[in-house]
């Protein structure tokens, strides 16, 4: 068994690799181009053309954004603080310590809050471009 699959990564992998177009990128947190464009900062880690994109957001002790809804569905990541994420008119979200993930799904009502005493930050994933749409 070993021996089989140390032929395929031989004979295979190389090949796999030199058809792929793309290559390996690293970026470290330091080197994040932080940005703010009328609502809390975040830096763009990885962007497709068709609007596809992975971010970072920080929100600030206490944050919460308005009501909104997105067009898409998205994924996120705590990595920093508390953070909850009302959906509609829940009033008791749960709590979203540090390695917390959650999914919202397309244009469902909710809030994204920082909870904690400590600044929040984030990683959502989206396989479309980002918009916010606040409710009224």
């Amino acid at each position: 068994m070993k021996k089989s699959l140390l032929i395929w990564a031989v004979l295979v992998c190389p090949a796999a690799i030199a058809d792929n177009e793309q290559l390996a990128t690293m970026i470290p947190a330091e080197s994040l181009e932080w940005m703010q464009e009328g609502g809390p900062p975040f830096a763009v880690a990885w962007s497709e053309d068709d609007g596809a994109h992975g971010r970072f957001v920080r929100f600030p002790p206490g944050f919460s954004s308005p009501i909104h809804i997105h067009s898409h569905d998205y994924h996120g990541i705590v990595v920093k603080g508390v953070m909850d994420n009302p959906m509609g008119e829940e009033e008791d979200a749960i709590d979203l310590p540090p390695g917390s993930a959650y999914f919202v799904p397309g244009n469902s009502i909710h809030k994204t809050r920082c909870v904690s005493d400590t600044p929040c930050l984030f990683y959502v994933h989206q396989n479309a471009a980002f918009d916010l749409i606040v409710q009224q």
